[in-house]
This record gives structure tokens, C-alpha cells and sequence, in this order.
């Protein structure tokens, strides 16, 4: 089971893997100091199966054996180097670098990560406790001679540290040397995670007490343990009980001769290790006690837990009330924000999710009872959806691919799969072959399972120029799309279908230099599609953008560097991507595209965008792009006095709209908080002047002496390349010491 620190670091990954994939890489250290980068996709199966085990459930054999499974793959890819060059990619990027260390493990060998240093990369560690060195006699000397070592790389090679509480900061704050390149520390208490107790666990009937942690001196369990005796000697058979949970550590000859002979406390002290979260909180709900008799503690994770269990208890029962509050439906969100703005209401706003079933469909989920066939779903983009789809609920999952079981990391993805509750199969076979389908179809059917849901994951590439396109070159790419997506449709014509989904890409619409087939192939995807709609059965062909963290972009950098160079799409993570899909589903369109797309971009490397086809993009364009563009010239071509009476005429129109004013109540000298403009509305403000003019604008902060004349000095100081400074001081000027006319 994962230790406190353990489950910090997994909290941060989880965190993490939902932003940009542009903007996070995950490393991983050798014992001798070599930083490889980590695939997303490894890093998600890890967390999956660390947290199936972790939380108990019928899947946790096979979770035990997909994070083993996950972490030799990484130790793999670490002996080969795989992932280096990735490191030196992200190093060359011009973007500040910062490397987050979650845990203190590599802090004691140092020589790494000085090295990134000198790159330029900011470090940044986050403490967890300095027992080891400030209690010795509770650390072997090993112990205390490699945390000694961390504390003097945190102190001399940290750009910024976080504390887990503030009494961690002041305590690393105490080694710092004082002098003018100390490193901020940050306290970030740690988040607590609620776990629903495991109802099926028994617990003792009589009176208990519970202490979590390692067995071992610094948590004085022989306290405990003879307190315990004492109780039983006087109380005999009403002694209450004392359940310890937690792994016996090192020299506990004392504890554990107690533990294991003491006639007294038999029957009464009672050990478990490796416990699931859920018998954890089971074990906690029902104690009388939790008891923490330590010398010395960390941040105390299971002490947190106790206690906001206790608030939960506290507001069941009524001894505690909520704040007052006021709800807002989610259409009225802007009404909340002015409320908020305009601190005019007491408690809390709670803005509340637009409610799915007013729709009147409810969200799309697998069939738990039924089976779900995938082509093209053993490895990359296609294995991303069978893990959603087992996360989702799917209970069977059928994978289908050239290779099946022999496709490289199938083992592995199989107990992934298990982990997250599907029992998954692979078979081989060539999705174009009718009758080889067929059997496997049948082969599934047989089991007694319904075929509910088929997916077309499936693809192959033959890219080139069109010129040189031949009927073999697109006969290789139509195959496994649109041949197989014909065969799926003839032999499941009789199952009780409730998905029938295809994936095609973002780029049918408008095409990709070098992929006519691929894209005619897709493009057909989207007839059939059409066509089963049409027909009132279940079909929905998704256009996917370019994804990160599967697929062919993840073994082909120079194609994933080749299509944001020239679309400028960005690519999503394939997880982010996948859980549009209940949505994507639920919406009823036999058509729809998901990407991240920059049209300036694209239309510069693509004028089809210019045809009136596209008409309704162009106009999404010139809003956001070409109007900019279009004023910044219109201005530019103007004399400095006209183009700033114009910039102010645009900002006053901005802050009538946010204010919620007539435009001429907008004085140009009159302070802005003193119009009611707050660092909220400064915000919104400036994200307006600069969608609209295009450009970045100065306004870090709503100050006291800013008026509506100074911001436009700022802005038209960048518009015209002048001095924002001298502007701004000019404009400071003529506001507090005007010329007096003679």
C-alpha cells in the first residue's frame, strides 16, 4: 500500500495529467542520476492500478499485478534511455522550466539536479517534515545521514520550496543562510480525500480504539500497549479493543514481544496491515478513538481524515449548520459574479450545474450486462477508449487488431483493463475479413453477454503527396476504415446496439496535405455514419483532433511538430479528450469534431478555410483574429491623437458594458475603483481590450490613481511601440498638474 508520501506525489500526478500535455512532462530518475521522460499514458496505468489496489474491490489482485506490470515498463524504458531526448526537447523550449519534486526521494544525490539548473530550470521541492534530522534517535543512522543530505540540497539549490503546513516552512525556513537569494516557501496544507467506508468489513461489536501508522519507536506504540495492559488487568473482559493498523517496522523488539507473547492483551490488541482505504474509514467510523501517542509527527493524513469525519458526522446530525448561501441556476452565472463584484450578498454564492436531465435524455454509460467491441483497441488512441469505457462501467471488452494477444504491452494493458473492473479479451484478426469477424462475433455472443456497443478505432497510414496517390495506396488506408466499419455495421445488424461509434479526424473537413486517403477514409466514416442515422439506428462518428498522449503522434514527433507548426492545433490529453464522449454520444448528431484549433493558424496554411463553405469558421476567425488585426491597422494608420480619442471610445465602451453604466457616465479622469471597478472587473477589462485590439495590455492591477486616460496612454504606447513607462508617466502628469492656460 502507498505510504503518506506516496499518496501525496499520486495526488499531484492525478492533478497534473489534467492539464495541457504541452505543459507538463513527467520524469522519472535512475539511481544514477539520468532524467528520462515518462509517456502519459504510463504514468495514468500506474495510477489506475495504485488506486484500484489502494481502495480495495474485487479488481485488486489484478491492480497489484498492473502496477508491477506498469513500473517494470518504466524501469525498462529507464535502462534503455527512452525518454532522453524528450527531456532535451523540453529543455530547448524558450518557456520558463520549473522542476517539481513531490517526494524527497534522488534530494540526498543532488548532482542531477544541479545539472538542470545550470539549463536554466527552476527547482522547486516540496518538504514533507524534517524528522529524520531534527529527532535522530528515531531515524536510523543511514536515515539521518540521507535526509540531512536533502535538507542541504533543498536549502542550496531550491528557486522556491512548499511546506506542507507552516510549521514544516518555519522549521526548513531555520536552515536557510539569510541573504538576498533565499528561496520562497509556500505552505500548502495537504488535501484530504474522503473514502467511502467498505461496508462489507466486520468490525468488533465491542467498544475500540484505533492508532494508524508504521509500528515502530518514534510512534510509541508501547505506550499504548501498556496503557492496554493496565485497562485489561482492571477492566478484564470490558476492556475496550485496540486495533493497530499499520506494517511493523524496525527495532520494535520491545513492541513486538508484547504484541506477540503478552498472555494479557490476547484477544484484545488486534494488528492489520495493508489495509484498502475503505476498511480504513470502515474502521474509523466505527472507533471511539483515534489515538496518535507519537514523539514525533509529520503533517498526520490519518489524524486530518478522523477529523473530517467527525465534521461530516457533526453536520448529519446537526451540531454543525452550513454557511448561509444562495444559489444561482448556471444560465444566471454572470448575475452571481456581479453579486460577488458588487459585494452585496452574506455567506456564499453556489453557482449549480445545468441539470442533465432537462434535456430529457440522461448521460450515455455502458451496459454493464452487455459487451463492447473494439477494432483497433490494443494499443495507443483505441486502448485510451477501452480504459474509458472499462472506468465508464463496461463489465467485457472485446478487443480486436492484427496481432491481438501478440501485440507488444497487450499483457499489460490486459490488467489494466482488470484493474478497472472489465474482464477484457484480445483477438487477432484482420478487421476487413467479413467472415473472420464473424467468428469472433460469434465466438462473444456465445458467452451469453449481448454485443451492446461496437467502436471503430482502427487506422493505417500511406501518407504522401496526392500526385502520387494510387489505388493501392488509398485501398491500404480504406481498408481497416471504412471496409471494417462495413462489416461491423452487416454482422451486428441483429444486436441490440446502443453505440455504434467511429473515429475520424478533425481534418475531414477541410483536408491535410500529404493524407488524402486518410482523409477520404474518414470522410466515408462520416457517410456511413450519416446513413445509419438516417435510419434511426445508434451512430456517431467523432472527429478527434490531434491527441498528446496516444497514438501515432506519440512515436512520430516530427508529424506531431509538423501538424501544430502548421494547423497551430493543440493537442489534447487522450483521457480530457474521452470524457467529452457521454456528451458527444448524448447529443444525437451522427457528425461531430473535437479539436483544439487555432483558424488564424489554419488559414494560413490551408485557403480552402477561405471558401464560402467555411463561412461560418471565417466569421469565428475575424471575431477573434482578422478584427484585430484589422483595427490594429485601422489605428495604425490614424495620427496618435485620433487613434487614442479611438482606443478610448473602445475602453469606455468596455467598461459601460462591465459597470453596467451608459457609456458617457465614463469619465476619462475619474480613478477607476472609484466607478466600482474592482481587480475582478480589471480583469475582465483588460482580457476585453486585448481580444479586441490583439495586443497585451498593462493592467497587472486596479490602483488607486488608474483612470481610463492612463490605461489608454499604456495601450496606445504598445500600439505605437512608444515608452509605456514615459506614457503612463505623462499621463500621471497631465492628470495632477494640468497646464494652466495663460
Amino acid at each position: 500500500m502507498p505510504t503518506g508520501i506516496d499518496r501525496v506525489e499520486m495526488a499531484y500526478a492525478r492533478y497534473w495529467l489534467n492539464h495541457d500535455p504541452d505543459r507538463v512532462t513527467f520524469l522519472l530518475r535512475a539511481s544514477i542520476g539520468a532524467f528520462v521522460a515518462v509517456p502519459r499514458s504510463l504514468v495514468r496505468d500506474l495510477l489506475v492500478a495504485l488506486d484500484t489496489r489502494r481502495l480495495g474491490g474485487p479488481g485488486g489482485l489484478d491492480a497489484d499485478k498492473a502496477a508491477r506490470s506498469a513500473a517494470r515498463t518504466a524501469l525498462t524504458r529507464l535502462s534503455l534511455g527512452r525518454g532522453m531526448g524528450d527531456v532535451a526537447n523540453v529543455l530547448k523550449s524558450e518557456n520558463d522550466i520549473a522542476y517539481l519534486l513531490v517526494s524527497h526521494l534522488g534530494a540526498d544525490r543532488p548532482d542531477p539536479i544541479a545539472a538542470l539548473k545550470r539549463k536554466g530550470v527552476k527547482f522547486v521541492p516540496l518538504v514533507h517534515d524534517l524528522i529524520p534530522v531534527a529527532f535522530p534517535e528515531y531515524a536510523t543512522p543511514a536515515g539521518v545521514r540521507r535526509h540531512t543530505q536533502r535538507v542541504e540540497a533543498f536549502t542550496g539549490l531550491a528557486d522556491g520550496m512548499i511546506a506542507n503546513s507552516r510549521t514544516t516552512a518555519a522549521d526548513i525556513a531555520s536552515f536557510l543562510v539569510p541573504g538576498s537569494n533565499m528561496p520562497d516557501i509556500v505552505s500548502a496544507p495537504l488535501g484530504i480525500e474522503w473514502n467511502m467506508p467498505d461496508a462489507n468489513l466486520p468490525i468488533p461489536a465491542e467498544p475500540y480504539c484505533v492508532c494508524i501508522g508504521t509500528i515502530e519507536p518514534r510512534k510509541n506504540h508501547l505506550l499504548l500497549l501498556n496503557t492496554w495492559r493496565v485497562l485489561a488487568e482492571r477492566l478484564g473482559p470490558d476492556t475496550p479493543k485496540l486495533i493497530l493498523i499499520g506494517r511493523r517496522g524496525w527495532e520494535n523488539e520491545n513492541i513486538l514481544d508484547m504484541l506477540d507473547r503478552c498472555q494479557a492483551l490476547s484477544g484484545i490488541v488486534r494488528e492489520y496491515t495493508n489495509l484498502p482505504d475503505g476498511a480504513v474509514a470502515r474502521l474509523l467510523q466505527g472507533a471511539r478513538a483515534l489515538l496518535f501517542p507519537s514523539f514525533a509527527e509529520g503533517y498526520g493524513l490519518p489524524l486530518a481524515e478522523a477529523l473530517l469525519r467527525d465534521i461530516a458526522a457533526r453536520l448529519a446530525d446537526g451540531t454543525l449548520a452550513p454557511l448561509p448561501y444562495r444559489t444561482f441556476p448556471a444560465e444566471e452565472a454572470e448575475a452571481a459574479f456581479r453579486q460577488l463584484q458588487a459585494s452585496s450578498h452574506i455567506g456564499k454564492l453556489v453557482i449549480t450545474p445545468p441539470d442533465p436531465s432537462a434535456s430529457g435524455a440522461a448521460p450515455w454509460e455502458p451496459d454493464e450486462a452487455g459487451c463492447y467491441v473494439m477494432l483497433g483497441g490494443t494499443q495507443g488512441f483505441g486502448l485510451e477508449c477501452a480504459k474509458w469505457l472499462a472506468a465508464a462501467g463496461a463489465r467485457r471488452i472485446a478487443l480486436i487488431s492484427r496481432r491481438g494477444a501478440a501485440t507488444p504491452g497487450m499483457d499489460a494493458a490486459l490488467r489494466i483493463l482488470a484493474a478497472l473492473g472489465a474482464r477484457a479479451s484480445a483477438h487477432a484478426c484482420d478487421a476487413a475479413d467479413g467472415p473472420a469477424l464473424g467468428s469472433i462475433l460469434a465466438t462473444l455472443r456465445a458467452e451469453g453477454a449481448p454485443i451492446r456497443g461496437v467502436v471503430q478505432a482502427a487506422a493505417v497510414f500511406a501518407d504522401g503527396a496526392a500526385a502520387r496517390q494510387d489505388q493501392a495506396s488509398f485501398a491500404r488506408v480504406l481498408a481497416p476504415k471504412l471496409l471494417a466499419a462495413e462489416a461491423l455495421e452487416a454482422l451486428t445488424a441483429d444486436d441490440p446496439l446502443h453505440l455504434f461509434l467511429l473515429f475520424s479526424s478533425a481534418t475531414t473537413a477541410f483536408g491535410n496535405p500529404g493524407q488524402a486517403n486518410y482523409v477520404a477514409a474518414n470522410a466515408a466514416l462520416e457517410g456511413l455514419a450519416r446513413r445509419r442515422h438516417a435510419a434511426g439506428k445508434p451512430a456517431l462518428t467523432v472527429g478527434w483532433g490531434p491527441i498528446a498522449d496516444a497514438g501515432v503522434l506519440t512515436r512520430e514527433a516530427a508529424a506531431a511538430e509538423k501538424l501544430e507548426r502548421l494547423s497551430g492545433a493543440k493537442p489534447m490529453a487522450a483521457q480530457k479528450a474521452l470524457a467529452a464522449l457521454p456528451a458527444l454520444i448524448g447529443a444525437g448528431t451522427p457528425v461531430i469534431h473535437l479539436a483544439r484549433m487555432n483558424w488564424a493558424g489554419m488559414q494560413a496554411a490551408l485557403p480552402i478555410l477561405a471558401e464560402p463553405a467555411f463561412a461560418p469558421l471565417g466569421s469565428h476567425m475575424t471575431a477573434r483574429d482578422a478584427d484585430g488585426a484589422a483595427l490594429r491597422a485601422k489605428l495604425l494608420a490614424m495620427t496618435p491623437e485620433a487613434a487614442r480619442a479611438e482606443v478610448l471610445a473602445l475602453a469606455r465602451e468596455e467598461m459601460a458594458r462591465i459597470l453596467r453604466l451608459p457609456p458617457e457616465a465614463v469619465r476619462v479622469d475619474q480613478p477607476l475603483p472609484g466607478l466600482g471597478l474592482d481587480s475582478l472587473g480589471g480583469i475582465e477589462l483588460r482580457m476585453a481590450l486585448e481580444r479586441r485590439l490583439g495586443i497585451s495590455v498593462q493592467l497587472t492591477a486596479v490602483t488607486e490613481d488608474l483612470t481610463l486616460g492612463i490605461l489608454v496612454q499604456r495601450v496606445a504606447g504598445v500600439l505605437f511601440k512608444e515608452d509605456a513607462d514615459l506614457a503612463t508617466a505623462e499621463a500621471l502628469i497631465e492628470a495632477h498638474e494640468p497646464v494652466v492656460a495663460k
